[in-house]
């Protein structure tokens, strides 16, 4: 078990390094890197990360509190954990409250008992452990979330589809306007006082407007239209047509009217919505147009 273990021992007395390397390697730790200064320390640890650091507190240019602002800096950025263990020859409480708050695990008087630190290297290596595979095992839940993410096709609250979903449909659908005539119309609604509505407000009364919103879309679009949300306060209504004379936009001031004529009920009171719409038609765009350029098309109205 003790093989397994990396221990970077820091220390600008040579004659330190090798009195406690021999005390590590006597107690079954042979995986032990030794570095004269805090800089070298550094340089070794982006080449291989350790699982506990031994170091010196009083060191020239870079002393031990200041190595251990960096390690845990390089930990965050690596995802891992490194065991911090100071060695110092100061004494009160003071001191070693300082050196807590700034991430140091734990410390040793100077010189370290052999025995003292090899009992203290050992519980290290059981609080390394676990904290590097917790910390791996966060990772490996992670890439899955990401993964179910990317294969679920509607949005959870609303239950409409999602970005990628709807994206994949508007591409069928352009290449069926292509080969048989017709239309695509692609409606962008945005709530633009949304964050200003959810500023102060619970989860609870933002999936409540979510909900309320996903209703009332439901209730006044065209049952042949798809409806996708595809960010807090976005969301898109693809309308395909025969041809450009069928494509009647009284219904989408139909979809306006809904959402800003009439408060929406939550638990934290009535409110009222901002909604604004912009169309974009494969009509007033290239051929062979792409389902994201579409989209880019309908939001880059908000801004003419």
């Amino acid at each position: 078990m003790q093989d397994d273990i990396s221990i970077l021992m820091v220390d600008d007395s040579k004659l330190n390094c090798a009195m406690i390397e021999r005390t590590l390697h006597e107690g079954g730790y042979h995986n032990v890197r030794t570095a004269r200064s805090a800089h070298n320390a550094l340089e070794m640890m982006q080449q291989q990360p350790a699982d506990i650091l031994i170091t010196d507190w009083m060191m020239p240019e870079m002393d031990g509190l200041e190595l251990t602002d960096k390690i845990r800096e390089h930990d965050e950025a690596r995802h891992h954990y490194t065991y911090i263990l100071l060695l110092t020859g100061k004494e009160g409480i003071e001191p070693l409250i300082e050196a807590f708050k700034r991430g140091a695990d734990d410390y040793l008087t100077k010189p370290p008992n052999k025995f003292e630190l090899l009992a203290r290297t050992y519980a290290a290596s059981r609080i390394s452990g676990l904290q590097n595979t917790l910390l791996e095992s966060s990772k490996v839940l992670t890439r899955m979330n990401q993964a179910l993410k990317g294969k679920m096709q509607t949005d959870p609250i609303s239950g409409f589809s999602n970005l990628s979903t709807i994206s994949k449909r508007i591409n069928n659908l352009l290449k069926a306007a292509e080969s048989r005539g017709g239309v695509l119309c692609l409606a962008y609604l945005r709530i633009t006082n949304y964050a200003e509505l959810t500023a102060e407000v619970s989860q609870r009364v933002k999936d409540e407007i979510t909900i309320s919103i996903s209703r009332r879309l439901q209730h006044t679009a065209r049952p042949s239209d798809e409806i996708a949300r595809i960010s807090e306060h976005d969301y898109l209504i693809v309308m395909y047509h025969s041809n450009k004379k069928t494509f009647q936009r009284y219904s989408l001031q139909r979809i306006s009217n809904v959402l800003n004529l009439r408060p929406m009920s939550t638990s934290a009171g009535f409110m009222n919505l901002k909604a604004k719409i912009k169309v974009a038609c494969t009509d007033n765009i290239p051929a062979q147009c792409t389902a994201q350029e579409l989209i880019e098309q309908a939001e880059e109205k908000f801004n003419e």
